[in-house]
């Protein structure tokens, strides 16, 4: 996006969804407007909203800053004038501009494997116009452009500045976020996308990792280490963030981009692949999709349940003496379904693999509602009447614990593995 318009609550003020807002748009470098809604109803202070958004550097314009806030009332319909103004004023201050006798080019919003479209991807178009037909290169997938459909799922043949459409076509699903554009033929469309593919190898081998930090310094590419920290807490998150800032050296500043209280997500992922990030986790794990999104990304996501190792693994990457350390990995998710008793104390656990894989010896934390009851090892791993080794993600399977056997229905099994990771040490 070219500008932010970030909505705050009057009576609400700033939520977590807001701070999460701000550390994106701080990352990504676009101007934010604050936009102070519900200014109409009982109990609303905009006043406390601004010195809210001053606490996570939001200075607004009227205390003598950068930031526009404008209050407005959705339900009443006042202000939205002057927020429309505000918004071409900074488009203008920004020289946002856009020509529709252009080819076009934009970002791509979203991208899904339709079961009957096939590849589609939401393109917002940024400039030019995209017409049926056209030769479309998005990240490292090329293809002609088959079909488009407004935002209502209409039929159109043609889409300028500031139009977000359904582009049908591509021969895969291209990545969410990345640029597109229109090319003359098909053999510059496939030069560009190898340019691209190879270009996206070099980034990931200069993405920043804990491995990588000390040699990517003495070569000069890294002066800021850009961490994100999740914990179970928030205060053991902020407290975390605080530690790791005292680590900067000459050479190398910590900024800490955001800490905050819950598993890490598949946005904490998209910020830290943004702004060459690494993230920290604290008794926390990754879920399904921010998995995902890390391994498509390259991001480093590294998890840990003692505090200390966090601070002595992040000074030892920055000295470059970091060594082999056994560190836990998140596998797989599933959930009990049904309790099967084989005599007066054993109990088999009927479950469903939600995310990821379960595999025979992992090790696991089972948790009911918030609560942890019990972290172990998985004793057994049967599909129907045969051991096996793993199962994936969509399946059922019964499994066993340790002298564990205190199990209810719904509750939740995390999986992980302890695996050592080779740190090499690089000489100064």
């Amino acid at each position: 996006t070219d500008i932010a318009i970030l909505v705050v609550a009057a009576d609400d003020g700033v939520m977590p969804q807001t701070i999460e807002a701000i550390d994106h748009a701080k990352a990504a470098g676009v101007p934010i407007i604050v936009a102070v809604n519900k200014v109409d109803k009982a109990g609303a202070d905009p006043d406390r909203v601004l010195n809210q958004l001053m606490e996570h550097g939001l200075l607004p314009d009227r205390f003598g800053g950068e930031t526009v806030t404008v209050n407005v009332s959705a339900k009443k319909k006042t202000g939205l004038d002057e927020l429309l103004e505000m918004i071409l004023l900074v488009a203008d201050m920004q020289d946002l501009k856009a020509n529709p006798d252009k080819p076009a080019s934009g970002s791509i919003i979203e991208a899904e494997l339709h079961r009957g479209k096939g590849p589609v991807a939401t393109a917002l178009v940024q400039n030019g116009t995209l017409r049926v037909g056209d030769i479309v290169v998005a990240g490292s997938v090329y293809g002609r452009v088959r079909n488009l459909h407004d935002d209502h799922g209409r039929p159109v043949r043609a889409a300028g500045p500031s139009m977000p459409v359904e582009m049908l076509g591509l021969p895969e699903v291209p990545v969410s976020g990345d640029k597109f554009e229109v090319v003359e033929d098909l053999q510059k469309a496939k030069q560009i996308a190898e340019e691209r593919k190879n270009a996206e190898q070099e980034r990931r081998s200069h993405r920043v990792t804990l491995e990588s930090l000390h040699a990517l310094v003495e070569q000069g590419e890294v002066q800021d280490l850009c961490v994100i920290v999740k914990a179970d807490v928030l205060g053991t998150a902020e407290a975390i963030g605080d530690q790791l800032r005292k680590l900067s050296t000459k050479e190398v500043n910590v900024r800490v981009l955001r800490t905050a209280s819950g598993d890490i997500s598949e946005n904490d992922v998209n910020l830290a692949a943004s702004s060459n990030a690494i993230v920290i986790g604290f008794n926390v794990s990754p879920d399904t999709n921010a998995e995902r999104a890390a391994e498509n990304a390259g991001v480093d996501v590294n998890t840990y349940s003692i505090i200390y190792q966090i601070i002595d693994n992040l000074q030892l990457a920055i000295q470059g003496l970091l060594q082999p350390i056994k560190q836990e990995m998140h596998i797989g998710t599933a959930e009990v379904r049904q309790l099967f008793k084989l005599g007066k104390h054993h109990v088999i656990a009927g479950c469903y693999v939600t995310g990821g894989k379960i595999t025979r010896g992992s090790l696991v934390r089972i948790s009911r509602g918030t609560t942890q009851i019990y972290e172990g090892k998985i004793e057994t791993l049967r599909r129907f009447k045969d051991d096996v080794k793993e199962v994936a993600q969509g399946f059922e399977c019964g499994m066993s614990f340790e002298k564990f056997h205190d199990l209810q229905e719904g509750d939740v099994i995390n999986a992980h593995i302890i695996q050592e990771v080779k740190r090499e040490a690089i000489a100064k």
